[in-house]
């Protein structure tokens, strides 16, 4: 053995530990010092995040309407007899891609709750997942503050979310995204590797295409730690490491390698998708979101140098992430959450009340009460669907299996998981048809001079259409007779 090795190593560990050592007596002194007590009650303190439960819960009781949840709960119920996670899409006349599974264990949830509840229990599976949402947020900013804070910055990021919030495997990447970037700064903060992010970005792999931002978030965490020198050879490969494990997983789900090019897929089709554009300036969500990242950045500046890169490059990433689409406001809020309530924390120097039985004991009744509650008033409420093509349904049951229908984008989702023995044209999954396709179909649509050629191609022999579009209008005058009509939708037949 070389004993000067053996020195270097010996005054290497130490100088990491002493480094360490100074920088949780930092934190400690951020976190944990004896602050001024708030003056609210401690009975409402504890309280504070369970009423925000109850509010969530009972406020996003309402009947499925966004178009996508139905071809989610159709795949999830194909999924289960057919395993196929790569695919020739079976219900759509005009699709021309790939269908790639990438959603497939929310899906399968759906399909489960559907075939045992219908609707109401799709709805119900909803506000479990919002309410894990809410709860998993605000557990990583109560790690780093007071009751009172943690609560008020929750608020805002769910704000912040809630326009994204609807019945799809979106919210896993809310839920998953939070506990990355908790882990992660726990990292920053010791220097330890997390191993187990990387079964849990598999997890994220099997659940929503955005999995991706796992190895995204620990890039910025292991660059700004290297930036910063706050960690070096041993401790920076194990890092490092974490990051590489986390982006090679994706290639591990069943649906293989392809899961990765995956979202160059999508991207080819964003320009058609409107939470896929930049936000507004002056949009609400985006408005809290920068309120955050501000609060954030001001609290990047507190930790030692050795750790304020890694917080401020985090920063950037959300506030590329909240400018770039509509789509990622919400997770650059759940990313920035913690960050900003260990700064609001530190600048309100309210002491961080230890979290005791009674908090947890109070948290967990009031979350049963609003789920118990929820599920009683979706079971009411949500019964039909809130699209309202219901009505509809015995004139479309008489139609002959494998009829091609052309129709409005928003039923045909309701279309492939309530008649699968149609062919709707068009549905919310952009990713399968051709750019060509869907400017064809919107011609159709808004009664544009080409509508002809677009019902020659997908052979459609009826319309489901909305009662004022125009695309109504021009198949009325080119002779088109009406089959079915309710207060909302109107069913032509070809002549």
């Amino acid at each position: 053995m070389d004993p000067n090795a053996t020195l270097e190593d010996t005054a290497h560990d130490s100088s990491r530990q002493s480094l360490l050592k100074r920088d949780r007596q930092v934190t400690a002194g951020q976190s944990t010092a004896e602050g001024n007590a708030s003056t609210l009650p401690r009975w409402l303190r504890v309280s504070l995040i369970g009423v925000l439960v109850v509010f969530v819960a009972i406020r996003v009781v309402e009947p499925l309407r966004d178009p996508d949840s139905f071809w989610h709960i159709a795949a999830g119920a194909r999924l289960a007899h057919t395993w196929d996670f790569v695919t020739t899409d079976p219900w759509s006349a005009s699709s021309t891609q790939p269908w790639i599974l990438n959603q497939w264990l929310p899906e399968l949830a759906m399909s489960a709750a559907y075939r045992l509840g219908g609707y109401a229990a799709v709805v119900w599976l909803f506000i479990i997942a919002s309410v894990g949402v809410l709860l998993v947020v605000w557990a990583t900013c109560r790690a780093r503050s007071s009751m009172l804070t943690a609560a008020v910055i929750t608020m805002a990021a769910f704000f912040a979310l809630s326009a994204s919030l609807s019945p799809r495997p979106q919210l896993a990447s809310f839920a998953l995204a939070a506990v990355t970037t908790h882990a992660w700064l726990r990292s920053i903060d010791d220097h330890r590797p997390r191993w187990w992010l990387i079964p849990l970005t598999w997890l994220w792999a099997c659940s929503h295409g955005l999995w991706f931002l796992s190895a995204g978030i620990g890039s910025a965490a292991v660059l700004g730690l290297w930036a910063g020198r706050g960690v070096r050879g041993r401790d920076l490969t194990r890092l490092a490491l974490v990051v590489l494990g986390s982006l090679s997983v994706g290639a591990l789900t069943p649906v293989g390698p392809r899961l990765l090019a995956s979202p160059f897929q999508v991207h080819e089709v964003t320009q058609f998708i409107t939470e896929w554009q930049p936000p507004a300036r002056t949009d609400p969500h985006l408005l809290v979101t920068l309120a955050l990242l501000v609060l954030a950045t001001v609290g990047a500046w507190r930790p030692p140098r050795s750790r304020r890169w890694a917080h401020l490059l985090l920063c950037l990433m959300a506030l590329a992430l909240a400018l770039t689409y509509v789509r990622t406001i919400g997770l650059a809020a759940v990313i920035a959450a913690p960050m900003a309530a260990g700064a609001l924390h530190g600048l309100t120097g309210m002491a961080r009340e230890r979290v005791a039985r009674t908090e947890i004991l109070v948290t967990t009744g009031l979350v049963l009460l609003a789920l118990g509650v929820a599920g009683l008033t979706a079971a009411v409420r949500a019964q039909d669907s809130g699209l309202g093509p219901e009505a509809m349904g015995p004139a479309l049951s008489k139609l002959p299996g494998g009829t091609v229908v052309c129709n409005d984008l928003l039923y045909g989702g309701w279309l492939i998981l309530e008649h699968p023995d149609l062919r709707p044209t068009m549905d919310s999954r952009f990713e399968i048809y051709s750019v060509d396709q869907i400017e064809a179909y919107r011609d159709f649509i808004s009664g544009g001079s080409n509508w002809r050629q677009y019902v020659a191609s997908t052979g459609c022999a009826y319309a489901l259409l909305k009662a004022d579009s125009p695309a109504l209008q021009v198949v009325s005058g080119a002779g088109w007779r009406t089959e079915a009509t309710t207060k909302d939708l109107v069913l032509m037949a070809r002549s």
